[in-house]
């Protein structure tokens, strides 16, 4: 009996572990992810590392956490492929780490299978990561590896003999798993709306107002929002830039074709050689955005380096300043609509990248704008108020160009109407000319709409554009490891204007007084805020590098800080003597304590034997010990009574101070060793020999 156990275990063992390494196998193709690779190292050790002995805590917190990430795992493929309360993107994304932990848990329940029960621990890891591969199964081998993990698993349960001991237990689950499958399909069809709803008004205030359209007055909500949405490291501040909007309806800002995808283009990466010096603080592929005879221009160096890093990442267009010429990102391919938007390639989301865009925009002649986008940016709302186009004659009366109808209409909204975010609700059904005549204040994208229809009654192609503003507000000094950077908040979004210049393109412009929307959202952080600034930055940084390009793009920026931080020492020597100093210190502490500890334990001793002493025959022994130090004989802490005195030269005492001394020293060893105090005669007699001490 017992010699055809041993074949079964080591059967059930090997099927385990082929199974393990099929789930590797298929999460590897579902995610390209070659670093998980690195897990194989530890099973092909199994025999030398195989574990046997683990802390109580560990052995009873790495069940729960198995657990925890597998009903997590379950929870987002259901949330994400059937009711869809979380976008594919997300549940690609979250699944990913919800893997990784799953995987680790794996190779340490296979390696301590003597410490967990394969059937509660290892064998759910499994299929949960097979779960998490089957979010986005991919192409190619995932297959053969999901069905070959499958196989090993019904091995190990047939060998373990499951499925015939289960009996009445598998088919009361089965039955139980039907009828609430049932009932579950039919209550969600009919809760799904409800939930929905809830879930959208409970964040509600998580939106960013970054939307496919642009109403006027909906970043009054977000004027408040402190969410951080990204980071910005650029030598020369300017707009982000995500949607331009052509068509406005006189409330709403719009493009029909914005979702088309006939008219988004890939952008390809560069293959020249050389272009691994172009933007390189960004790993990724870099991608030219020039064509034909602005080609060359690239090669110069007067493009302005903006680097990304975004915390909300959501599906936006690419954030760019305006006029990018180069742009580096961890991305095979980008895509471009019509309206010159760049997106990321779908399920990709947007964490950290960098821009190389022009130093002066508006200032390089146009080349290939089309006659139906001009035209679009010239169209009227169907209804408009006889003051607006009355204003808009007045600002083109003394312009002789498109260039100087743009500026008197972008100085006339600076000096005559005011940024505020306390507009209160708007009476009337057209809510430009009320914010032009009436109320004469309002939100950015009051004044950016303004001036597009100003501009567009004057003759001069006008679009609409929103993004997030950077600028002075949005400062932080550097410090801590962290370059000086801008801030970017929910808060900043922003909207402005763009005009077509003969000659010079699409010239940007922001009618929003610039004093009043600094003052509103400026921010000046303290030394706390900038050190808990730089703790996020950091994060963000591991976290974005991580999710970009798995354990390699971490290890290669910890490799980058470490050779930081020898150049910072190579520089700074006092510094490494500081930190050699701790070094010794701290593995030096361990042997002082314990020599401390020796001092402190004989001192005790010896207090104790003084206190188990008699109270004159203590106060004895102390006057010997003083008379003893006076003469420069004092006795070490380490040394006993007897040993010092016996140590003492012939001429360190004098005769008489000797015998007392021996007449004391005996008489404390009589009382605390011998049980035999000594009487008060005696005691007097040692006193007067203690008294005549020289």
């Amino acid at each position: 009996m017992s010699g055809g156990a041993a074949p079964t275990g080591l059967v059930a063992r090997w099927a385990l572990h082929v199974a393990l390494i099929a789930a590797l196998g298929a999460f590897v193709v579902a995610r390209s992810d070659r670093s998980v690779l690195v897990l194989l190292i530890p099973l092909a050790l199994v025999p030398a590392l195989r574990w046997r002995r683990a802390p109580r805590l560990l052995v009873s917190l790495l069940p729960v956490t198995a657990q925890a990430a597998l009903v997590a795992t379950f929870a987002l493929a259901v949330l994400s492929r059937q009711l869809l309360f979380i976008r594919e993107d997300l549940g690609f994304r979250y699944g990913g780490i919800l893997g990784w932990c799953l995987a680790v848990l794996a190779v340490a329940f296979l390696l301590g299978h003597r410490i967990w029960p394969a059937t509660s621990t290892l064998l759910p890891a499994i299929v949960g990561l097979l779960v998490v591969s089957g979010l986005n199964p991919g192409v190619g081998l995932f297959p053969y590896f999901a069905v070959a993990s499958a196989l090993a698993l019904w091995t190990f349960a047939l060998v373990r003999g499951g499925p015939r001991r289960l009996g009445g237990p598998l088919l009361a689950f089965l039955l139980v798993a039907a009828a609430v499958s049932a009932a579950t399909l039919r209550f969600l069809p009919w809760a799904q709306p409800f939930v929905e709803r809830a879930v959208a008004r409970t964040f509600a205030e998580g939106t960013t107002g970054l939307s496919g359209e642009s109403r006027l007055g909906e970043f009054g909500d977000l004027a408040t929002s402190d969410r951080i949405v990204l980071r910005v490291w650029t030598s020369r501040p300017r707009p982000l830039r995500a949607y331009v909007f052509s068509r406005f309806d006189g409330v709403e800002w719009s493009t029909a074709d914005r979702r088309e995808t006939s008219g988004n283009k890939p952008v390809l990466p560069a293959l020249e050689a050389g272009d691994e010096t172009r933007l390189p603080d960004v790993p990724g592929n870099l991608f030219v955005l020039a064509t034909g005879g602005d080609r060359a221009r690239e090669d110069r160096a007067g493009l302005v380096e903006t680097r990304i890093l975004q915390s909300a990442v959501t599906d936006w267009p690419l954030l760019v300043p305006a006029e990018p010429r180069l742009v580096r990102a961890p991305t095979p391919y980008l895509l471009r609509s019509r309206e010159s938007e760049l997106r990321w390639p779908p399920y990709e989301p947007a964490r950290l990248y960098s821009v190389g865009a022009e130093r002066e925009p508006g200032t390089r002649p146009a080349r290939g704008e089309g006659a139906s986008q001009r035209a679009a940016a010239l169209g009227l709302p169907a209804r408009l108020d006889p003051r607006i186009r009355l204003l808009a004659g007045t600002l083109a009366t003394d312009a002789g160009s498109d260039r100087g109808r743009l500026d008197n209409t972008v100085d006339w909204l600076h000096t005559h109407l005011t940024y505020s975010l306390e507009v209160g609700e708007f009476e009337t059904a057209d809510p430009l000319a009320e914010f032009l005549f009436d109320k004469k204040k309002g939100y950015c994208e009051y004044f950016a709409s303004a001036a597009a229809v100003l501009l567009r009654l004057q003759g001069v192609p006008t679009r609409y554009v929103k993004g997030f503003g950077v600028g002075p507000q949005n400062f932080v000094p550097g410090g801590y490891g962290v370059s000086d950077h801008y801030l970017i908040r929910e808060s900043d979004a922003h909207a402005w204007v763009e005009s077509y210049i003969e000659g010079a393109g699409w010239v940007e412009a922001d009618p929003t007084p610039p004093d009043g929307f600094a003052a509103v959202h400026a921010w000046a952080p303290g030394p706390l805020e900038r050190l808990v600034e730089a703790i996020r930055v950091h994060r963000a940084e591991l976290w974005a590098l991580l999710m970009h390009e798995g354990l390699g793009g971490l290890l290669t920026l910890v490799t980058a800080s470490a050779g930081r931080l020898a150049g910072t020492l190579w520089r700074h020597p006092g510094l490494v003597v500081c930190g050699v100093a701790l070094l010794l210190a701290a593995l030096s502490r361990d042997w002082l304590g314990a020599l401390l500890a020796r001092l402190r334990s004989r001192r005790w001793a010896r207090l104790e034997r003084q206190a188990a002493l008699p109270g004159p025959l203590a106060s004895l022994l102390a006057a010997v010990e003083r008379h003893w130090a006076r003469q420069g004989r004092a006795r070490p802490p380490a040394s006993g009574l007897q040993e010092h005195l016996g140590s003492l030269p012939t001429g360190a005492l004098s005769r008489s101070t000797r015998e007392a001394s021996a007449a004391v020293v005996a008489a404390c060893y009589r009382s605390a060793y011998g049980g035999a105090p000594p009487t008060p005669s005696e005691i007097t007699l040692l006193q007067r020999a203690v008294a005549h001490l020289d």
